[in-house]
């Protein structure tokens, strides 16, 4: 079929799906040592795909600028912000830097304010809250999300609030909070508390999502008056002041659908109860009827001493759908590798784990309900199994679960597979096929490797090569293991993806900044009783052969921009990709997983 006898629902369907692969657009002015400045573009797939005829690149446009991230030299003194007149109706979100001076404040506004349809912008805030104006006078904006590092980032003083635009998305988050908070002073924060409040009051009515850090939160100022149209609240960073019961705060918000609670614990704090068996008493606000009807909840450390009234609450709603159970912003793997390197950020907060029992205590006071999604972190007892039969028995329409076991807090990177004799994997195999709709499985069973298979211990220079030896012995463990939870159970017919945590390794900026840590899984795919690795980039071939024709296009495609009588034999190449890959779509399956 020829490109222009096709509807125009395909051609925006291929390059929709061509976008999800290519991601967005990054533009960064960079001025190389003897070259004038220029632009500098990350090469996609779509913007090969948008030279193939006119149609396609009307379509491949607005989705290739829609989102477009602009990045600077903080040793410019001029404006890298303007991009050519003819894209700027195509963009939608913009992601800005703000490593600048001072002075390209009037730059940015000026910029901003040419895009006509511009209504998400994202800050990345350098150490200083000069530039955060900018983002708060643009009238049509709606998305506003700020991230930055852990100094004063707020402006002091707030614009009027006629100016600001109606925000339905609003997300702050800190890089290093977690680091150096004990260096933030009391006022500091009582200054931070009331900027987020003067930014968020004027919205209180038009806000949807909303994500801020815990200890710039009080309870006061967001149980005062309702906030209509919240949808979706995220807490995270560390515990807020504990001034009010958060129900007190929950039942402000009646449609809000999705609670997410992650936050750290300072040493000596206990863990935050959502709703305490004493709040029932406390008035009409704390009460249990006041509650919003919650479709998903994520709670880390839950309280295992005291019940939590939540979860027998939600469990009664025809709504809920999700439940997270988790450690925290920083996972158990974490926490064992910054313990056993003696990292400072152990002495500043506590990581507490729900055990077996104590999950099994909470799921004993729910009553059989409607969760599909569940992911679990508990530290291994005697009571596993219990547990998870009493999982089964109140979550019977389960069709995603996540589970993490601990088994000890004792990280030892010379630890040989001989402990991994302890993990019960046939029982839990048993355990699991009793989820009779269960369609996706994850475990981390926490397995122990020697030292040798973590890519951590490994000299740079010979990393590859160890990558290439030592990784495979651990593919080829878990693939056993894999096989022996599947064949030692009778699993029901819509089972079909399993995953293994495979192993964690730190996140380096450069060779030696350590920023984070990664995990990785192991996925397999499980068809009549039999396991198959799921290979990341076996189902993309036809991506593959895209990015040759697109590889073979750059070379020179910049040159040629400007003669319109260059040849495209790399047209044909890309016309015979796009009809193999309508095939593969027509014939393809329904591969929906309901996660």
């Amino acid at each position: 079929m020829s490109l222009t006898a096709m509807p125009d629902d395909v051609l925006f369907m291929i390059c929709h799906t061509t976008f999800l692969y290519g991601g967005t657009i990054f533009l960064k002015f960079r001025t190389r040592p003897g070259e004038a400045t220029s632009w500098i573009r990350r090469r996609t797939p779509l913007w090969s795909l948008s030279r193939t005829c006119s149609r396609i690149r009307n379509f491949c446009m607005a989705l290739m600028f829609r989102s477009t991230r602009l990045y600077s030299d903080p040793t410019h003194q001029r404006s890298d912000r303007e991009l050519p007149a003819t894209l700027w109706p195509y963009v939608r979100s913009v992601n800005l830097s703000m490593m600048r001076p001072c002075a390209d404040i009037a730059t940015d506004r000026a910029f901003l304010c040419q895009l006509p349809r511009l209504v998400e912008i994202h800050l990345s805030v350098e150490r200083t809250a000069a530039n955060f104006d900018v983002a708060l006078s643009m009238p049509s904006v709606e998305t506003l999300c700020i991230q930055g590092d852990e100094s004063d980032m707020l402006p002091h003083v707030i614009v009027d609030s006629d100016a600001l635009p109606a925000l339905r998305h609003f997300s702050l988050k800190y890089w290093k909070r977690l680091h150096g908070f004990y260096r933030t002073s009391i006022e500091e924060l009582y200054t931070e508390m009331r900027s987020l409040w003067r930014i968020l009051e004027p919205h209180r009515s038009c806000l949807e999502t909303l994500s801020i850090p815990g200890e710039s939160m009080a309870f006061t100022f967001y149980a005062y008056a309702p906030w209509p149209a919240l949808r979706e609240l995220e807490i995270v960073g560390l515990s807020p002041p504990p001034q009010l019961p958060i129900a007190s705060v929950l039942a402000m918000m009646p449609a809000l659908r999705r609670f997410k609670f992650n936050v750290m614990l300072m040493p000596g704090t206990p863990p935050v109860q959502l709703v305490p068996p004493s709040s029932a008493d406390k008035g009409a606000i704390s009460t249990l009827a006041a509650l919003p009807p919650l479709e998903a909840l994520t709670v880390p450390f839950p309280v295992q001493e005291v019940d939590d009234l939540i979860f027998s609450h939600l469990s009664t709603s025809n709504s809920f759908r999700e439940l997270r159970l988790i450690d925290g912003p920083v996972s158990f793997h974490e926490w064992r590798r910054l313990t056993w390197e003696q990292h400072p950020v152990v002495f500043l907060y506590h990581l507490h784990l729900c055990s077996t029992l104590g999950a099994m205590r909470i799921f004993s006071t729910m009553t059989t309900g409607n969760i599909e999604h569940l992911e679990l972190v508990v530290y291994q007892d005697i009571f596993e199994m219990r547990m998870l039969a009493e999982i089964a028995r109140v979550c019977p329409r389960l069709s995603f679960f996540e589970y993490r076991r601990v088994r000890t807090w004792t990280y030892d990177p010379w630890a040989g597979t001989e402990t991994n004799r302890q993990v019960p994997v046939d029982q839990l195999g048993e355990a699991f096929a009793a989820f009779r709709h269960l369609r996706t499985l994850r475990l981390d069973l926490d397995f122990t490797f020697p030292y040798q298979w973590s890519a951590d211990f490994v000299d740079p220079e010979t990393k590859e090569t160890h990558t290439r030896n030592a990784f495979p012995e651990i593919a080829e463990y878990l693939l056993a293991q894999a096989q022996r939870i599947i064949r030692g159970a009778q699993w029901p017919e819509s089972f079909r993806r399993l995953s293994l945590f495979s192993h964690f390794e730190w996140i380096r900026r450069g060779d030696e900044m350590k920023v984070g840590f990664r995990d990785y899984w192991r996925e397999y795919i499980v068809s009549e009783g039999y396991v198959s690795e799921l290979r990341p980039n076996t189902d993309r071939q036809e991506w593959k052969e895209l990015e040759d024709i697109r590889e073979r296009l750059m070379d020179d495609w910049i040159s040629k921009l400007e003669s319109k009588d260059s040849e495209r034999d790399w047209t044909g190449a890309v016309d015979d990709w796009i009809s193999r890959m309508l095939k593969r779509v027509a014939s393809a399956p329904d591969s929906t997983s309901g996660e």
